[in-house]
């Protein structure tokens, strides 16, 4: 299939060393890779560690050999005053002042609240708008009126989870400088939620572009806690790669 394809894309998911292994463990895989893409210029796409495991090496949790696509070796950044380095994992939101149910040890969750930063913003609020430089589920793009009501008081942190992913990509964006956010029309609905966020933390707005997602023979998106079925569950049911596009819509 890979020897076959009109492109190829290298997610990523996991350890540097890991993600070899997983390639290495498919016989005849890397070079069906290295046939298509370096020998026949093949469209190809590395994503996250995917795109790490072009280098000659990488140094996660020890050094391992790369594909030796592009030579140098993957290394941690070495912090530095003025430095932006990526970051993943968690924050923790630790509250400002004590509350009875949080000192009692009881369930509790933070929300924003839309009166409070109505205001807070003033006339502003009113005037919160993103630039949607792909397309919406409803074919929305170009300067768009922010409209945070969509989502209401949302939860941003809770007892049990220290943040939520409304506050931490939009602090990570701004903590990295993130100048484009690309990502699936599934997530264009917050987006009004994050652009208010970003009014009310005084933080930079990036560029959104959200793309279709790719979806089944019914039209629900593919997605693992749904169940949907794998390349190699279609592969192992005898789908060709036409027939694998032609029921994701592509």
């Amino acid at each position: 299939v890979v020897g076959q394809a009109d492109r190829i894309v290298l997610p990523g998911v996991g350890a540097f060393a890991a993600c070899m292994n997983g390639l290495s463990a498919i016989d005849g895989l890397i070079a069906a890779m290295e046939q298509r893409v370096r020998g026949e210029g093949a469209p190809f796409l590395g994503i996250c560690v995917g795109m790490q495991l072009l280098a000659d090496a990488g140094e996660e949790h020890g050094r391992h050999e790369g594909l030796g696509w592009i030579g140098g070796t993957v290394r941690a950044f070495d912090p530095a005053p003025g430095l932006r380095i990526p970051h993943m994992g968690w924050n923790d939101v630790v509250p400002a002042f004590a509350h009875p149910v949080i000192a009692a040890g009881e369930a509790y969750a933070w929300r924003i609240s839309l009166s409070a930063c109505r205001d807070l913003l003033g006339a502003d609020y009113a005037r919160l708008s993103f630039f949607e430089e792909g397309t919406g589920p409803a074919g929305e793009t170009g300067e768009i009126r922010a409209e945070p009501e969509r989502l209401g008081d949302a939860v941003l942190a809770r007892k049990d989870v220290a943040t939520s992913y409304h506050l931490a990509c939009t602090h990570d964006d701004a903590l990295q400088g993130v100048s484009h956010v690309v990502r699936g029309q599934d997530l264009y609905e917050v987006t009004h939620l994050h652009r208010l966020i970003q009014a009310v933390m005084d933080w930079p707005v990036p560029v959104y572009r959200h793309h279709r997602l790719l979806a089944d023979e019914t039209g629900e998106r593919l997605a693992k806690r749904r169940g949907s079925m794998t390349l190699q569950a279609m592969r192992n049911a005898g789908f060709t790669a036409e027939d694998a596009i032609a029921r994701m819509g592509l």
